[in-house]
């Protein structure tokens, strides 16, 4: 349904507004994670997400280690370790993973921002990347019953090639943002994504302009 298409244009475009600082004049600093919180398992400018990962979307990660990367989707974090965790131990039957983002205390990230504000349960510290967010995988650990991926986040999209690889896998808690997600060929010069595609309601070959 085209009319449905164009709806979800507009809120990816809302969406991806709210989360690039530099477009949300006047808005404030979102609330970084500054200090370890014991009591949710928060540390000092780091992000988390847990959920399951393939045998063969581990070797990509592996492959691409020290190198950089971008995520074709609206990619959800949160600065409680224990949240995350909660998200990888529901996966059944399927490997699971927990990504370990490091974000930088001085440059910090110009395009990911906190949801707690605008969300109606308000519990998880919930930080929103958009879509081709640039990332660089540096180092994967095999643990007895998950894998740890340790990833830098990149401070500026900009200061990022846009021709670098796209991220293979995205898992169902990225899938259950929105009831969706956006995914095509990497961004042009002019900003746009092309072959929209969000699970169930939508089909591919369609274009945000």
């Amino acid at each position: 349904n085209e009319n449905v298409i164009k709806e979800a244009v507009k809120l990816a475009a809302t969406m991806n507004s709210f989360c690039v600082m530099e477009r949300n004049t006047g808005a404030k600093e979102p609330p970084w994670p500054k200090e370890d919180k014991a009591e949710n398992g928060q540390h000092a400018w780091q992000l988390w997400r847990g959920g399951l990962l393939p045998d063969d979307k581990l070797a990509w990660y592996q492959e691409h280690q020290d190198k950089d990367y971008r995520v074709n989707m609206f990619l959800r974090t949160s600065t409680s370790k224990t949240v995350a965790e909660d998200f990888m131990r529901a996966q059944k039957n399927a490997k699971c993973v927990l990504y370990h983002f490091y974000l930088d205390p001085d440059l910090r990230c110009l395009h990911v921002n906190c949801l707690e504000s605008v969300k109606s349960v308000q519990t998880e510290q919930e930080f929103l990347f958009p879509p081709y967010s640039a990332f660089r995988v540096l180092k994967i650990v095999e643990h007895a019953s998950f894998i740890e991926i340790d990833i830098k986040v990149h401070p500026d999209n900009r200061s990022v090639d846009e021709d670098v690889p796209t991220a293979p896998w995205a898992d169902e808690q990225g899938r259950g943002l929105t009831h969706g997600m956006l995914a095509g060929t990497r961004p042009t010069a002019a900003g746009r994504l092309r072959n929209i595609q969000v699970p169930l309601e939508f089909t591919r070959g369609h274009q945000l302009v």
